[in-house]
């Protein structure tokens, strides 16, 4: 890698010397260059076009990173000069990257209370050409962070609503048109449709949306989902754009909605241009042979772990067309870093969800969050644990004093050993640790986590089998699952399409199926309470009903929480605050079940408040037996 600095520029990752950057005089080419326009830079004479793009194609004064790598890919870039033209910024250095289509050029961007714009010119094999890259004040600060007082709505945005069919049929993609009748193509939901429904967001009573990747998939083949993305910087035009994006977020931000973007860092999918054009070949994972990741993390954290094993772990491809990133290399580490920033900033968000964390380099990530957190330190950070005991899951949990790992510094992991347990207590029967009796188990381990409430809880999401099938479309169970999760402790995430009871368990295509009233040639609507069942209202209802009542109440999604040991298939629990103690008792026998609260707790009244109606026996209030109703869900108050 041939290097081109200035003198005094000390960056721990490039192990930098002293050096000098070159100058020249030359004739220039303006540019058309616009905050909108994240992909390729379009010259005034395409013909003699020297530069095909620059990422970050924007930034911001009053960042703490304030020393930016810029990736500038052009034709051929060869021996290559750089001069600052204007803008207050200093350039720190220019490096020519391994392949001759690409430079590394590094500003310093000082804080500065306007706008500017930054001009450098650049020459190359007697072509020369001006970059114009815009610098606006930093605005997002100060914002909302996401809470346990949040519920989450999690969306695949290609199947929830089509806002704009002029954008279903594209040219230049591998995938340039929609098919609904076929599960891994696209269908054509896109940012506009999720603009679309804000109304319907509100009257579920949601507060936040975690909305799957809407970067640039293109991809030959599924490129719906968006997890193999093509361009970081750039909106897949299938979904929208840009403006639309940043609209999307302002728009839930006024409507009291949060908004949490989904990022990938363990890989790309393989028609990213940084794949089809390589800049240093350490920055992906290699094998003489296509290597498939086996999944297991506890490779990370085994004492008695093989190399070999652990090596396919974390350097294994995720799939046959997402090559996995090399986070050790310094120039791709700054550019994922650079790259969060810039999303945070410009969409203003108010979380992340990582996805594939534990594939990542860890030290990498580690360094990673404290950068982020340095500019944005309310931002919420979750990270995708898909593990299946305790043990694993909660080694990626912050802190950790026994972790031989970098400190993660997150604020909060997917809760998937309460989703199993959920499952589990409703579709087994109780034994010693089994049945309801796992999810008592699973919550007493709360102990080992530093902050539980802080854990994001789902019943389903886009991976799994959705919940209302998984417990054989039974609604009283879906509705002690739905209870559960909005009233014990952490963030709960609800996966589009519950409230309506979608019901497929096989298939990701399936799973992430269309939402009935988001496309125009839809013949039923279940947005509105008309088009919907009655099973299907009372489900959607149900969830309304527990989040306004978790608003009204604090303590049911904030309270302390205390379990019981689960008695003949019933478990119960309390949520207290200063100012209220609900009581949430849940039957899963498909019988009636006696209970006496006075057994376990003294109160001087149990006062109904939501869910399934109750029988009392006995002389005395405080001293009568409850008789739940089968496969029920109730909520007291304490008083």
């Amino acid at each position: 890698m041939k290097t081109r600095f200035l003198s005094g520029f000390n960056d721990p990752l490039l192990n930098a010397g002293n050096f000098s950057v070159k100058f020249s005089r030359y004739f220039l080419i303006p540019l058309i260059f616009s905050v909108f326009n994240t992909g390729i830079l379009v010259a005034q004479k395409k013909s003699s076009q020297l530069i095909e793009r620059i990422d970050p194609p924007q930034w911001w004064s009053g960042m703490c990173w304030n020393t930016v790598e810029f990736l500038v890919k052009g034709k051929d870039l060869t021996n290559a000069m750089v001069e600052l033209v204007s803008g207050s910024a200093v350039l720190k250095s220019v490096l020519s990257a391994k392949s001759s289509k690409y430079l590394y050029v590094t500003l310093e961007i000082p804080e500065i209370p306007e706008s500017q714009e930054i001009k450098l010119r650049i020459k190359a094999n007697k072509k020369s050409q001006i970059l114009s890259i815009p610098i606006r004040p930093k605005t997002h600060k100060n914002f909302q962070t996401i809470t346990s007082s949040d519920v989450i709505y999690l969306i695949t945005p290609d199947r929830f609503a089509n806002g704009n069919p002029a954008n279903d049929h594209l040219k230049g993609f591998y995938q340039s048109s929609t098919n609904r009748n076929e599960p891994y193509d696209r269908h054509g939901g896109d940012i506009a449709g999720i603009a679309s429904k804000i109304d319907y967001f509100k009257e579920i009573g949601v507060s936040a949306l975690w909305i799957s990747p809407v970067l640039e998939n293109n991809q030959p083949h599924e490129s719906y989902h968006g997890y193999a993305i093509t361009d970081l910087y750039k909106i897949d035009p299938r979904m929208g754009t840009l403006e639309e994006y940043i609209n999307l977020s302002a728009s839930l931000q006024q409507n009291g909605i949060k908004l949490i973007k989904d990022m990938v860092f363990n890989h790309f999918g393989d028609k990213n241009y940084l794949f089809v054009d390589v800049p240093d070949s350490s920055w992906y994972h290699w094998w003489p042979n296509f290597t498939r990741t086996n999944y297991r993390a506890t490779t990370l954290m085994d004492p008695y772990r093989s190399e070999f094993d652990h090596s396919v772990m974390t350097e294994g491809w995720f799939d046959t067309h997402m090559p996995d990133l090399n986070q050790k290399n310094p120039q791709l580490a700054r550019y994922l870093i650079q790259n969060t920033l810039y999303w945070i900033e410009i969409a203003k968000l108010n979380g992340i969800r990582i996805d594939t964390y534990a594939y990542c380099d860890q030290d990498f990530m580690s360094s990673w969050i404290e950068a982020v957190k340095k500019d944005y330190p309310d931002l919420y950070i979750v990270a995708e644990i898909w593990e299946h005991t305790v043990p694993p899951q909660l080694f990626f949990d912050a802190d950790l004093p026994q972790r031989r790992l970098a400190n993660t510094h997150l604020d909060g992991i997917t809760d998937f050993q309460l989703h199993f347990a959920i499952q589990e207590a409703l579709n087994r029967q109780p034994g010693w640790a089994e049945g309801v009796n796992k999810l008592y188990y699973v919550l007493a381990s709360d102990y080992l986590y530093k902050a539980p409430e802080k854990l994001v809880t789902f019943l389903d999401n886009h991976d799994v089998a959705r919940i209302y099938g998984v417990l054989g479309k039974d609604l009283q169970k879906l509705k002690i699952a739905l209870g559960w999760l909005l009233t014990l402790r952490g963030i709960p995430c609800i996966y589009y399409g519950t409230e309506i009871l979608m019901a497929h368990t096989d298939g990701h295509g399936l799973i992430r199926q269309d939402f009935p009233g988001g496309w125009p040639d839809d013949t039923i609507n279940k947005f509105t309470a008309k088009g919907r069942t009655p099973d299907e209202n009372e489900a959607f209802n149900f969830i309304n009903t527990l989040i306004r009542l978790r608003k009204k109440h604090p303590a049911l999604a904030t309270g302390k929480l205390t379990q019981y040991v689960p008695r003949n298939g019933i478990y119960f629990y309390t949520k207290s605050d200063a100012y209220n103690t609900f009581l949430i008792i849940s039957n899963v026998n498909n019988k009636p079940m006696p209970f006496t609260p006075a057994e376990f707790f003294e109160f001087a009244e149990l006062k109904y408040v939501y869910g399934d109606l109750v029988e009392w026996s006995g002389e005395s209030e405080n001293r009568q037996t409850l008789v739940l109703p089968p496969t029920s869900f109730t909520l007291f108050r304490i008083q």
